[in-house]
């Protein structure tokens, strides 16, 4: 049983598309009609709550997080869920003009982009660029000020229709070229000077978008071409969270006045099912976050990210109780003229952005005091069925 798309009706009803089989085509379903598909014993209880299926949509968007979101049943084990992306639900995903805005309400993203720009704009003078999922455009645009000859804006989805708007009604439609396909099936006149992309997802890799990046490299840069971005490091940190402890773990121990610690194990098992996606602040940090690893975006290639796996050793800072371990990123942008990078950063001790931080948890909090050491193994993998996700696993 798959559900595919969550909408909201008229009369605030939650409304899913539901196929038995992909090659079925969709049937559409009210509370009711599920709720007796439930009751029939064809889908486990499990995934019969809208509200939370909804609820999950909606935080997933507001996250940042553009996947289209499918539900399936694992037939190995009725009980589970698990959430992937289809292609097509992932460019879909992106014709959601919510989308966009959270991205270009990123202060600190956008700063640095511009800032890479205008710094890298004796690169970009005169040249080609191409933009690899251009989204509204303002990539684009911004090096059509900075004087680039042609931009060659890509995008998958739809939105390519309103980047062609925007593109237009800021008069720049004689430079930027909006092209709606793949980057994987695009024809290029001419090679680029320049190729420039915000691919990053959570914890860098999420999505994979950096592999239709890596192809367009291939495919289009000239030899001497310049990527923007030119590197991505990923950290980890081990942390503490003090608020998942008080409002998740804690509030169990007494609820008007009943003992219903009994429920913690459920919460942590939940919890630990996927990553926990939330802005931690430097004050959840115990030790000096460490690169787990460092991509060259002239060089990496696509086999390099099927697999990525560290073993780091942490020095703790502070008597706590650790949780788990954050992941984030930084990007640089090189080329400048003055020689000195441009740096965009994700952690906990940098402004938020809509990436924030994610968190894998050990499933219990484990004291800790200053100066002890410890080591932790950290492999993401590509889902070997959605490989727009990675299983993050650690060990100790």
């Amino acid at each position: 049983m798959i559900l595919n798309d969550v909408r909201v009706a008229e009369d605030g009803g939650h409304i899913l598309y539901v196929s038995h089989d992909p090659s079925e085509g969709e049937v559409e379903l009210t509370q009711k009609s599920l709720d007796d598909i439930v009751s029939s014993g064809q889908i486990p209880p499990l995934m019969a709550d809208t509200e939370k299926v909804a609820a999950r949509l909606k935080h997933a968007m507001q996250c940042g997080n553009p996947m289209e979101l499918q539900m399936f049943i694992d037939h190995k084990n009725t009980s589970g869920m698990e959430v992937v992306a289809t292609e097509d639900g992932y460019f879909t995903s992106y014709e959601q003009i919510e989308v966009h805005e959270v991205m270009l309400k990123d202060s600190p993203r956008n700063h640095a982009y511009a800032s890479a720009i205008e710094k890298c704009a004796h690169k970009i003078a005169g040249k080609v660029v191409l933009d690899v999922g251009c989204g509204t455009g303002i990539l684009s645009m911004l090096c059509a000020k900075a004087g680039a000859r042609v931009v060659y804006a890509v995008e998958a989805s739809k939105m390519a229709l309103m980047a062609e708007r925007i593109v237009k009604d800021n008069n720049l439609d004689h430079i930027v070229k909006v092209i709606n396909c793949p980057v994987e099936s695009l024809q290029l006149p001419e090679k680029v000077d320049v190729i420039i992309s915000e691919w990053m997802g959570f914890y860098l890799l999420h999505e994979s978008m950096l592999s239709s990046v890596i192809k367009a490299r291939d495919m289009h840069l000239k030899p001497d071409g310049l990527m923007m971005p030119s590197n991505a490091n990923i950290y980890a940190a081990p942390v503490s969270l003090h608020d998942f402890r008080r409002e998740k773990i804690d509030f169990w121990d007494k609820v008007m006045g009943f003992d219903m610690r009994a429920a913690q194990e459920m919460v942590w098992t939940e919890a630990m099912a996927t990553p926990l996606i939330d802005v931690l602040g430097s004050g959840a940090l115990m030790a000096q976050p460490q690169v787990i690893a460092s991509l060259d975006m002239h060089k990496i290639t696509t086999a390099e990210l099927v697999q990525i796996s560290a073993d780091v050793k942490f020095t703790i800072t502070k008597d706590d109780d650790l949780a788990g371990v954050c992941c984030f990123f930084d990007t640089s942008f090189f080329g400048t003229k003055t020689g000195v990078p441009v740096i965009f950063s994700t952690g906990p001790e940098s402004p938020p952005t809509h990436w924030k931080q994610t968190v894998c948890l050990f499933g219990m909090f484990t004291k800790v005091r200053s100066g002890e050491m410890v080591e932790v193994n950290i492999t993401m993998s590509q889902d070997s069925v959605n490989p727009r996700h990675y299983i993050i696993s650690l060990e100790t």
